[in-house]
């Protein structure tokens, strides 16, 4: 399989996950205040805003704000109308204060009074200048909302960031405080979840040499080799938020050696014997695209590898035979290697997941810049590679 079969599997396979409906355990919540259950179609939050998507016995029907109360998936997200005009809005926290997420911004609702949560621009003047700055009056909002429970809140809310955590935490610790019933939608899921894994890989490594004026008439066209790579991984996902990204940070050593015998025949025979040899210590980076979600999760997976070689050799041994009389030329390096190189890759997988661990199977293309650091010609290194990894949760 070369580049380009590798680019269109993986864009087939790209398109074949988006073109996958995602349908989950849920429910929607009628006008009527009948919960329905069924199947609801997991798509993103600025989608889910707007409609969604319900199946029940083999029948989708869209649903708008206008139509329905609510919609959620089981021991997951949950949204609500009736909170901003023509649109859902998901429900993080419901109880003596409510808290609500939509486009860009947070709201809390207490006593059936609605209160917007947002940095905005205002105008300020400092030392006679005129100028403008961010706002946070959301932090006295919520002391305002708070204030018969300001024990450990009032230090919280001075140090809280304007996000779903954030907010969440501080809403459930009042009701913690004052000892009022809520729910948390979502709250089986974490908001940061690590995954620590070690891996092995077989790579197939190639290096394409391109060499127009024939300056390195020693070295083959290309070199091939096949070597097994050990390493480690990290992946942080948010499964809160999305569970279908995730990014993901590896560390891998491969030892790669590449050989050949270049034959001339003029004047004599010349034999030309070429070794390479690179330890090379990779740390690739990548985003992971999840889809759909099921028993075993197809991935998609995008990155930027970064190569540094440890250890480096390339000689060059000579022979030519005249009648018999073999002279050996002087041995030396065939090229400079450089000490570093930079490449992107593309992965196409297949994830399963359990409570504690893991295991991931995929198989990965990657380029990288040039391996020379001599002028005049070319060594173009890629690689295939498919790739066990083994991960706790």
């Amino acid at each position: 399989m070369d580049k380009y079969s590798f680019l269109l599997l993986t864009l087939v396979f790209a398109n074949y996950l988006v073109a996958q409906n995602d349908y989950r355990a849920g429910f929607v919540i009628t006008s009527a205040q009948d919960t329905l259950h069924g199947q609801v179609s997991y798509r993103s939050n600025f989608k889910n805003y707007h409609s969604c998507f319900f199946k029940q016995q083999h029948k989708v029907t869209e649903y708008t704000a206008e139509e329905i109360e609510g919609f959620g998936y089981d021991g997951g997200k949950y949204f609500v109308s009736g909170i901003v005009a023509d649109d859902f809005v998901e429900v993080l926290v419901h109880g003596t204060i409510s808290l609500y997420k939509t486009r860009g911004w947070y709201m809390v609702k207490k006593n059936g009074k609605l209160y917007e949560l947002a940095n905005k621009m205002v105008a300020a003047e400092r030392n006679g200048r005129k100028g403008y700055g961010v706002s946070q009056r959301w932090r006295g909002t919520l002391v305002f909302l708070m204030q018969n429970c300001q024990k450990g809140l009032k230090d919280g809310i001075s140090k809280a960031k304007l996000s779903a955590k954030s907010l969440t935490e501080i809403v459930v610790a009042y009701h913690d405080c004052t000892g009022e019933s809520y729910t948390e939608f979502g709250s089986e899921q974490k908001w940061i979840q690590f995954d620590l894994g070690a891996s092995i890989s077989a790579v197939r490594s190639t290096l394409a040499v391109e060499d127009q004026n024939d300056l390195f008439y020693y070295l083959a066209d290309t070199y091939t080799a096949i070597d097994w790579s050990p390493g480690m991984m990290v992946a942080v996902s948010a499964p809160r938020i999305s569970d279908r990204l995730s990014a993901q940070a590896e560390l891998q050593f491969l030892r790669t050696i590449y050989s050949s015998l270049i034959v001339f025949e003029q004047n004599g025979t010349d034999y030309y014997d070429v070794y390479i040899e690179t330890n090379t210590l990779s740390t690739p980076v990548a985003i992971t695209y999840f889809l759909p979600k099921s028993t075993y999760n197809p991935f998609v997976q995008a990155g930027l590898d970064v190569n540094i070689n440890l250890k480096t050799n390339s000689r060059f041994f000579g022979e030519r035979v005249i009648d018999r009389e073999v002279i050996t030329f002087q041995e030396r390096e065939a090229f400079l290697i450089r000490p570093t190189q930079v490449g992107y890759f593309g992965s196409v997988g297949v994830q399963r997941s359990f409570d504690q661990f893991g295991s991931r199977l995929s198989l990965r293309y990657g380029r990288l810049s040039r391996l020379n650091d001599n002028g005049g010609f070319l060594v173009s290194p890629s690689y295939f590679s498919l790739q066990l990894v083994l991960f706790k949760r």
